[in-house]
Order: structure tokens, then C-alpha cells, then sequence
């Protein structure tokens, strides 16, 4: 009898701290956020995180406590605050999303997810090194070689008036891609179906970590990770759902092309002298790489297909921009699609209206800061919503109009800061310049070979796309009809 009175007593001790002593009660968001991550947990079980994040703040104004020891911005100078270059001082990776997601299966090591700084520091030059030689080297060729092949095997331009699945056409271009890019090989059917099953698996234990996270520390959940992973996978074998990912999946064939980002991070290593590096490290880093030129930039050139056909007068627009720059497709070369306004433009708009990641992957941990004049106690979670920032009246005219001009309008009353989707700062993707480059290629190419007609124009971004901690579900289904008869350019 004792022992439930003092449960009892722990309960409504419990419930009064939450809404009245706790440091957060003052923040404004719904009511059972006091007590648990109700708003995450419903954003990932519906997938509809994105659009999620974005009416909580049109309800609840520019800070918005998402969970007990959670919350999120959506202005500029939080932005600024949590991943600006001093934002290292005050908010951390080690327990956060990123940080526990980040460690299963060795990804804890990986520049993405690692939180010491050493390491850190060891891992970004190599990073940043051999990404930007790739991206100078053999990524455009790699393009090209995945694009010629998805379309080849998907017949199109060969099928008439009968409408192509372009959404998944862009999937499986990206996935052979990213398999180039990190491992010089191509992947298989069956690897691009398991990776996203393990995403849904990831969407589910995260959903697990955020209930953990309501009542223990975010620091001491990933200090133990293994314990609170061998729980997770226990409750998984008794619903008979699948209780291991499988994130080392490396290609199997021999690599086809010799240039590729384990290669280069191997002759990186061996010339900076750090022989005694585990080879484990940079497999993760290879993989992590194969992931991002998938995961992200599938996402985003789907999303940019989307708006140009949504939005006629700005194809109009690329379509006259590219046709002029050359006299067959072979002349579109990065070198001379970086130099054309209003394709970058179109990607920048993209960027803008559909960020590929969200606040909630973005996460940092507070060590005890101020931002926009509220104190953030230390281990209270924090991010800045992209999507949210991206359609903020504040900073932007017409948010939610697809408005390429505006990035080349010198005289523009829009806020180009509050759309940074590589982050600024110690933790900015090193990736940046690769991204541009594969989107200017194949979005060149696909528009200067095909005029494309949208078949599914009901299809509708916000109600039917599906979000979590990744974006997903665009449905393009496209007749692609060659602009010279017989001629596909490959």
C-alpha cells in the first residue's frame, strides 16, 4: 500500500512540475506537450512532419515547445544562434535526433554524427577534400552515366502518349548515383527497397527514444545507447516486426569506376599521414556519402520537377535558358549550367519552398543558452524548423508563391538568410556543391531532351507528399516527348 501511495505522491509531483515549476511552462505550444512529445509522435505516425511543424508555429508564434523537453524556432536569429559558428559553444550533437539515430551500426563515427571535436577535426578536411575533388572530377560523368541508363531502361521518350513514372525514374537515377559516387559501383533493386524500409524502421524507434526522452535525460539515453537499442529491438520481436537494419549493405560487384569518394578517402588518409585510421571509419563515411546523394538530393530533384510543372511560365522560362546554351545536350556541361541564372534560381526557389531536411532531424541539445530572449536550459532540445522558416511572411514576399525571380531581383525585400538548407557554421553539409552540380545535370538534360507534360496534376505537395524525419511519396507521372523525333540524346 505504501509503495502506491508513493507512486501516486511521484505522479502528481510530476504532473505539477510540468505545468507549473517547469523552467519550459511559459513557452507556448499544445497542452499535452507538457507531458509527452505528442506533437513528434503525431507528425511521424501520420507522416506529416513537415506541414506539422508549420501550423504549430501559425498557432503558437515563432517558438513553440513541442514536448517536454523540446522546442522549436522559426526565426532568423535562432537560425543564427543554435548553427551559426559559435553555435558549438552552447548546443550540442550528443543526445539529440541525429546523435541517437546516429548511433546504430557505427554512424556515430561519421562527420554527420560525430560529437567530439577531435575526431570532428580529423574527419572535415578529408571530408570536404574528396568531396570537392569528386565534384570537379567525375560526378558529372557519373550523371550522365546513371541518367543515359534509368532512362534507357525505363523507355522513355519510347512510349508515346503513355505517361512515365518520372518520380521513380529520379529515384533510381539518384540511388545508382549515390552508389557511384561513394562506392564506384552500381546498387541493386533490392538494397534502394531496403534502405527505405529501414527508414520507416527508424521513423518507429524514434518514436520509442522520444518517449525515453520524456522522462530521462537525452545525454544519459545515448550514453546508453546499446541497453536502450536491445529494449527497442525486444519490443519489436514480441510485435514480430523487424528488430535489426541492415546499414552496411555494401555493393557487392566490383567497382566499375575507379573514382570514387572510399578511394579518395583512402589516399587522403594515407597522404595526411594517418595511417593507423580504421578503415570502419571511412566505410561509414563512404556510406553515409552514397545515402546523402541519394536520400537528399532524390527528395530535392523530385520536389523541383514538381514546382516547374506546376508552374508553366517558370519552365517556359528554363526551357528558353537551356535551349539557348547549346547545340546538343553534350554541351550542357556543369561548367557551363553554373553560370546560368535562372536554373540556379529554380533550384534556390526549390531549396526554399521544399527544404529536404526539417527542424526535427536538425535537432541540438542546449547546454544552458538564449535564444530570441528565452533561456534554454541545458539538455532541453532545440531546433529551427527550414519548411516553417522557408514560408515565413517575415522574410519572405508571397512565401508560398514558386517565385524563381526573386533570387535574381537585386532590389528584393526578401531574406535570403532564412533559407539556408546546408546550414552555416562548424556542422555545414561539405556536400553543398556536389548537390547543385547533380541537380543542374540532370534537370538540364531531362528538360533540354524532353518537353513533359504532367499527367497527375491533382497531385498536391502539401496534402499528399509524405514527411518524417525524411521527405518522400512525390507522384510524377509525366509523358516525355523528345524535342527532336527519334533523337533521346543518349
Amino acid at each position: 500500500m505504501l509503495a502506491l501511495y508513493l507512486v501516486a505522491v511521484a505522479i502528481v509531483g510530476w504532473v505539477i512540475y510540468r505545468l507549473w515549476l517547469d523552467p519550459l511552462s511559459q513557452i507556448p505550444g499544445p497542452w499535452l506537450a507538457r507531458f509527452i512529445p505528442v506533437c513528434n509522435l503525431r507528425m511521424i505516425l501520420t507522416n506529416k512532419l513537415v506541414y506539422t511543424f508549420q501550423d504549430l508555429h501559425d498557432t503558437y508564434g515563432p517558438v513553440v515547445r513541442i514536448g517536454p523537453s523540446d522546442l522549436s524556432f522559426a526565426t532568423v536569429t535562432a537560425f543564427d544562434s543554435i548553427y551559426g559558428f559559435d553555435g558549438d559553444k552552447h548546443f550540442a550533437l550528443h543526445g539529440s535526433r541525429k546523435g541517437l539515430l546516429g548511433s546504430i551500426g557505427g554512424m556515430e563515427e561519421s562527420l554527420a554524427n560525430v560529437t567530439r571535436k577531435e575526431h570532428r577535426r580529423l574527419l572535415r578536411p578529408l571530408i570536404t577534400t574528396t568531396l570537392a575533388e569528386l565534384t570537379a572530377a567525375c560526378t558529372e560523368r557519373y550523371c550522365n552515366v546513371a541518367l543515359a541508363e534509368t532512362l534507357q531502361a525505363h523507355a522513355v521518350g519510347q512510349t508515346g502518349s503513355t505517361p512515365i513514372p518520372l518520380s521513380t525514374v529520379n529515384d533510381r537515377c539518384l540511388w545508382q548515383l549515390g552508389s557511384m559516387v561513394a562506392f564506384g559501383t552500381r546498387s541493386t533493386e533490392l538494397a534502394r527497397v531496403h534502405f527505405h524500409l529501414n527508414l520507416r524502421w527508424l521513423d518507429r524507434y524514434m518514436c520509442f527514444l522520444e518517449v525515453c526522452c520524456t522522462f530521462l535525460p537525452r545525454a544519459l539515453i545515448q550514453d546508453h545507447m546499446p541497453a536502450f537499442f536491445k529494449a527497442w529491438q525486444t519490443i519489436c520481436a514480441i510485435c514480430r516486426q523487424p528488430t535489426d537494419p541492415s546499414w552496411k549493405d555494401q555493393p557487392a560487384e566490383e567497382p566499375s569506376f575507379d573514382d570514387h569518394q572510399l578511394a579518395r578517402l583512402q589516399r587522403a588518409a594515407t597522404k595526411a599521414g594517418l595511417t593507423d585510421i580504421p578503415e570502419a571509419l571511412l566505410l561509414i563515411n563512404t556510406i553515409i556519402t552514397g545515402f546523402s546523394v541519394y536520400g537528399a538530393t532524390e527528395t530535392a530533384l523530385n520536389n523541383l520537377v514538381y514546382f516547374l510543372l506546376h508552374h508553366r511560365p517558370c519552365m517556359v522560362n528554363l526551357e528558353a535558358e537551356l535551349l539557348a546554351a547549346g547545340g546538343s545536350v553534350d554541351e550542357l556541361t556543369d561548367g557551363r549550367l553554373a553560370k546560368l541564372p535562372y536554373i540556379n534560381a529554380c533550384i534556390n526557389e526549390s531549396f526554399r519552398m521544399a527544404p529536404a531536411f526539417n527542424g526535427g532531424i536538425l535537432q541540438r541539445v542546449s547546454c544552458g543558452a538564449t535564444v530570441e530572449g528565452v533561456y534554454i536550459p541545458p539538455g532541453v532540445g532545440v531546433a529551427v524548423d527550414h519548411y516553417t522558416l522557408g514560408h515565413a511572411k517575415p522574410y519572405w514576399e508571397s512565401p508560398d508563391e514558386f517565385r524563381p525571380e526573386r533570387w535574381l531581383n537585386p532590389n528584393r525585400k526578401d531574406d535570403f538568410k532564412a533559407s539556408r538548407p546546408f546550414l552555416i557554421g562548424a556542422r555545414q553539409c561539405p556536400g553543398r556543391q556536389m548537390a547543385y552540380q547533380i541537380l543542374r545535370v540532370l534537370v538540364a538534360k531531362m528538360v533540354y531532351l524532353y518537353s513533359m507534360e504532367l499527367v497527375n496534376q491533382d497531385f498536391d505537395l502539401r496534402r499528399d507528399s509524405l514527411s518524417s524525419y525524411h521527405w518522400g511519396g512525390v507522384k510524377l507521372n509525366v509523358i516525355m516527348t523528345p524535342r527532336t523525333p527519334g533523337v533521346l540524346g543518349y
